[in-house]
């Protein structure tokens, strides 16, 4: 049977997984993908832990895909942030 592909993040994690030493990987499914999908899970105890069906093990997360216009420009505007990285707007 198929397998339901679910990129998890870390902060989403199952505490029961956490646990017994699990991890997730990340992932993105492309639109146009039409196979099949599957979890990718890492253990990493020394414990045997066996996935049964109807195991809740990860979530699906589904976005919009979204195909905004873009419109090339000589030169931007000036703002206050000016080219200032993470965090610039929060300093004094």
């Amino acid at each position: 049977p198929p397998l339901i592909d679910s990129p998890t993040p870390a902060t989403c994690e199952r505490l029961e997984m956490i646990k017994i030493s699990f991890t997730f990987t990340a992932g993105v499914i492309d639109e146009d993908y039409r196979g099949n999908v599957g979890v990718v899970l890492f253990n990493f105890s020394k414990e045997t832990f066996e996935v049964k069906k109807g195991d809740r093990i990860a979530q699906l997360i589904c976005e919009r895909i979204c195909y905004p216009e873009l419109e090339e420009l000589e030169n931007l505007d000036e703002t206050n942030r000016g080219a200032g990285g993470f965090g610039s707007t929060g300093s004094n």
